[in-house]
């Protein structure tokens, strides 16, 4: 995904995260060929978040990825580090 990717993360009150994340620089694609690689540069997701001190973590289970199937079960963790004033 790169050192900068974007993308939106909504976290509620009840400990759940909605994540869609694209990669750094992703550009629209022309051809069909460059439409059947889009979702390498793109992740969606859902689950339970935990708080560790100035950490927050959103683990996702072990699963096979349709678009990644021969790299076998791969798991995410995303963490998101506290932001301070300066």
């Amino acid at each position: 995904m790169g050192r900068h990717p974007t993308g939106y993360v909504c976290f509620t009150h009840g400990g759940r995260v909605f994540l869609n994340l694209t990669g750094e620089g992703r550009e629209p694609a022309q051809t069909d060929a460059g439409r059947a690689t889009l979702p390498e540069t793109q992740v969606s997701d859902t689950g339970r978040y935990t708080l560790d001190g100035e950490r927050l973590r959103v683990p996702t289970p072990w699963r096979v990825m349709p678009n990644r199937a021969a790299r076998g079960e791969p798991r995410s963790i995303v963490t998101f580090a506290r932001a301070h004033d300066e």
